[in-house]
């Protein structure tokens, strides 16, 4: 008991000393563990700061909307592609985006950033046309990020954000879109009624979209959806990138709208390059005015304005340019063929066109004082706005069957087989000379079907040469010339042959675009990378054997405008063609409004001459008697490029010089340029200088266009058969008895003139009627010509002077008079199945003259 006892005593005194110890031991062991988790936490904070743990977390891209954040099917738009790149050393960054279901063709961008750095770009992205039972549905956009990883290409993931990111992108149907660029916020732009009102907002076929402050067009295919784009003030005119991405989209067809009295003229003359051609003299006030609409085919009454508050007035001498409304004499608005497309510039402020009810008529209800109301000319000006260009001169798929023809192989020369028959016939005779001299007859057939089949060889040897069994590539380029700019505008088709399934090298160094049909082997991801502004490269193109065609359009930066000057002497017309296409040029023609080509020939130094050329009727543009098969090709071209009866509006606008060159390397869909084969076309705009006083001129009708006017005084109207708009006659026929007034206008640059000879030639068929034509100065006209069931050509010169005297403004003018049908009882009966309609195929004028 007692040992037990002692046992116990002996425990207690010990216990305190092994709780000191293990306290001890529990502290070092616990602080032991907090200095290393103190470690673990803070060397993660110091590497972020310095070093990232992993190249995706260094290394971010988000893509959003871009310009208008509007989106076409079957047109092209701009993303905002935002890089970050948080390492210190420098990188390039690249995303990949697509379109839902697309995936096989994606749009990228590459964007190079130093360390610690941010950066915001764009890239164009194409929409494709949407099936029509997803009309309605906005498609989503997906994209990522994409890194270089031991030679391949790997997703790069992004902190806090999935590998592939998407959203939707909002459509903009098929309304007609109105883009403003202007100094003003688009707060300031939504709050103001006058613009909602005159663009449409209240209905739901227009849509009006503005430029971010600092999201302006870089490239045409920013603007792509847009039907008219309005300038306000002078921020466009900054930012030389936008010019030029404006002006490429005018030229494609797009419209555009100057305010001038919004901006300085520096800044107008800098957005049209000078192809403006507006002198401004001053700017006024006005609270009274009168407005008129200036059109030759319905003069109308111009509408007084009265306001209490000012507009101003940018008072312009105007040249070269269709003036449609005048304020007190002076231009309001007027209008410029722009490439394809067009430029309107407006003199006269907005709130000008369109004032308040309450200001003009007085009468009218409470209700309807506050209503805006448009005046005759502010209606004929948006009516114009929302027409289109004149649209793509050539139909892409005239150019596809040009290339076509020519790609894969060639015809055999025709020299070649006229060698192969003359030696056939030569062999011939001598074969049936021999057969004579030696009088052994049964030798004849022989020898007959010996040459026969060495005639056959040849010409299927001659075949065979003709495949092209190399690869090749052809390509049918239409290059337009702006005039006074130094920058082209190239469109076409290339066609690819290969034998085998291949990887070109396709790209770009200086913008443009390039799209194949079908024509990229299936399971393939192919993406358009962009670089720079003006440099793409197609990666992953993979072509299948055979033709595989591809349209591109393209602009072309040049050291010399190309531009044709030229005037009228004795023969006709002359001049000279500037620039460095100005070389190698063959089938030349002058083309106007008239749809009479006239033949023209261009030397070695850009000498062009008519060489006693007359012009050549409609459907007929090569002077050749006999083509080859080359012309034969360009036969078609043409016809099918002064074809108006799917357009607008006559093609060209303005007169234009287009010949035939070998094809120019564009840096645009580069593949064995070396072996590049095939044809320009090149169009450029003619300038006629005025010639000297007393200089006697011949014009011929392709230079003299009309069209049809109305006069009130003698009751004349609009020929029912004729379109103003297209400056041709229809196929159409009419029943009716017609009285019409024709208006050919000299050109500006001849006037006054002094008309002393003038010839009237036209293709009527008008039978069982009276048909009366007139000439002179309405209301005075005089009677040149009358035949009674006329069918056929006529030439009617007109030798009375008073007849040919043109107005003070150039117009020559030509009635047209058609009776009614003119039948007795007798007649009727006998010639009841006759066709008792008429119709005009086509009129010209040429007219001699000198120069007051």
């Amino acid at each position: 008991m007692s040992d037990f006892r002692q046992q116990r005593y002996s425990y207690s005194c010990a216990r305190p000393r092994f709780r000191i110890i293990s306290r001890l031991i529990g502290r070092a062991f616990t602080g032991l563990i907090l200095c290393i988790a103190g470690t673990l936490l803070v060397a993660p904070i110091e590497s972020v700061a310095q070093t990232p743990t992993s190249t995706d977390e260094a290394q971010t891209v988000y893509v959003t909307t871009h310009g208008l954040s509007r989106y076409l099917p079957g047109h092209w738009g701009t993303l905002t592609v935002e890089a970050v790149n948080r390492a210190t050393e420098p990188a390039s960054i690249s995303s990949a985006a697509w379109i839902e279901g697309r995936s096989d063709e994606q749009f990228g961008r590459s964007v190079w950033l130093p360390g610690e750095s941010h950066r915001a770009t764009w890239k164009p992205v194409f929409i494709p046309p949407q099936p029509q039972q997803e009309e309605e549905a906005n498609p989503n956009l997906y994209w990522m990020g994409v890194r270089e990883s031991g030679g391949q290409e790997v997703l790069a993931t992004a902190r806090n954000h999935d590998r592939i990111e998407s959203r939707q992108l909002m459509l903009a149907g098929q309304q007609t879109v109105f883009a403003i660029i202007s100094d003003a916020t688009d707060q300031q732009l939504e709050t103001s009624e006058l613009l909602r009102y005159v663009f449409g907002q209240p209905t739901l076929q227009t849509v009006v979209l503005s430029f971010d402050i600092g999201q302006l067009p870089v490239t045409p295919e920013a603007l792509d959806i847009a039907t008219t784009l309005v300038v306000m003030g002078d921020r466009l005119a900054k930012n030389s990138a936008a010019i030029e991405a404006v002006q490429d989209w005018v030229r494609r067809g797009g419209t555009l709208w100057l305010m001038l009295d919004t901006m300085s003229a520096e800044s107008s003359q800098a957005i049209c390059g000078g192809d403006l051609h507006l002198h401004e003299l001053d700017r006024i006030s006005l609270t009274s005015y009168s407005l008129a609409a200036s059109s030759n085919a319905s003069p109308r009454e111009p509408d007084l304005v009265h306001l209490e508050r000012p507009v101003q007035l940018v008072r312009t001498f105007a040249e070269e340019v269709d003036v449609l409304s005048t304020t007190d004499g002076w231009p309001a608005a007027v209008v410029a063929p722009f490439g394809q497309g067009r430029v309107f510039a407006s003199m006269l402020s907005l709130d000008g066109w369109f004032v308040p009810r309450s200001m003009l008529e007085r009468e009218l209800p409470e209700t309807q004082d506050r209503q805006l109301w448009s005046t005759t000319a502010g209606q004929d000006l948006m009516s114009s706005l929302s027409g289109a260009g004149s649209g793509a001169p050539l139909d892409a798929e005239v150019m596809k069957e040009y290339v076509t023809s020519r790609i894969g192989y060639q015809l055999p020369v025709r020299s070649s087989g006229a060698v192969v028959l003359a030696l056939f016939c030569l062999a011939l005779v001598a074969v049936c000379g021999v057969v004579h001299r030696l009088q052994k007859p049964f030798v004849l057939m022989p020898g007959i079907a010996v040459l026969s089949l060495l005639a056959v060889s040849g010409f299927l040897a001659m075949a065979a040469s003709s495949h092209t069994t190399p690869d090749s590539a052809v390509t049918f380029q239409l290059v337009e010339a702006a005039g006074t700019q130094d920058r082209l505008q190239a469109s076409g088709v290339v066609a690819f042959h290969t034998r085998e399934s291949s990887s070109p090298e396709i790209g770009s160094t200086a913008g443009g675009m390039i799209r194949f049909d079908d024509s990229v082997i299936a399971n393939s991801t192919v993406r358009m990378v962009w670089s720079d502004q003006h440099a793409w490269q197609l990666k992953n193109a993979r072509l299948a054997s055979g033709v595989r065609l591809a349209s591109f359009e393209q602009p072309v930066n040049i050291q010399q405008p190309v531009i044709l000057r030229g005037t009228f002497n004795e023969s006709g017309f002359n001049g000279h063609l500037h620039g460095e296409l100005a070389r190698g040029l063959s089938d030349a023609v002058l083309a106007d409004q008239t749809g009479f080509t006239l033949p023209v020939e261009v030397d070695s130094v850009g000498d062009v001459s008519v060489n006693g050329s007359e012009p050549l009727p409609p459907g007929q543009y090569l002077a050749s008697g006999l083509l080859n098969a080359e012309q034969s090709r360009r036969q078609h071209v043409y016809r099918c490029l002064f074809d108006v009866s799917q357009r607008r509006r006559a093609y060209p606008e303005q007169p234009t010089l287009f010949a035939w060159s070998a094809p120019r390397k564009l840096q645009t869909g580069r593949f064995d340029e070396e072996s590049l084969s095939g044809v320009m076309l090149l169009s450029v705009p003619v300038v006629i200088d005025r010639p000297e006083v007393g200089q006697r001129v011949r014009i011929p009708s392709t230079f003299l266009p009309y069209r049809s006017i109305r006069n009130s005084e003698l009751k004349f109207g609009f020929a029912p058969t004729f379109s103003n708009s297209r400056r041709t006659w229809t196929t159409n026929t009419s029943s009716d008895a017609s009285k019409a007034l024709l208006r050919f206008e000299i050109p500006a640059s001849l006037h006054p003139l002094l008309v002393d000879k003038a010839k009237l030639t036209l293709k009527i068929s008008a039978p069982l009627r009276e048909v009366e034509i007139l000439s002179g100065r309405p209301p005075e006209l005089k009677n040149i010509w009358s035949r009674n069931s006329p069918v056929g050509r006529f030439e009617i010169s007109i030798p009375d002077e008073a007849a040919r005297t043109p107005s003070a403004d150039g117009g020559f003018h030509v009635a047209l008079k058609i009776g009614p049908v003119q039948l007795d009882e007798l007649a009727q009966t006998e010639a009841g199945t006759q066709d008792r309609n008429w119709r005009i195929e086509w009129i010209q004028l040429e007219i001699e003259g000198l120069v007051q």
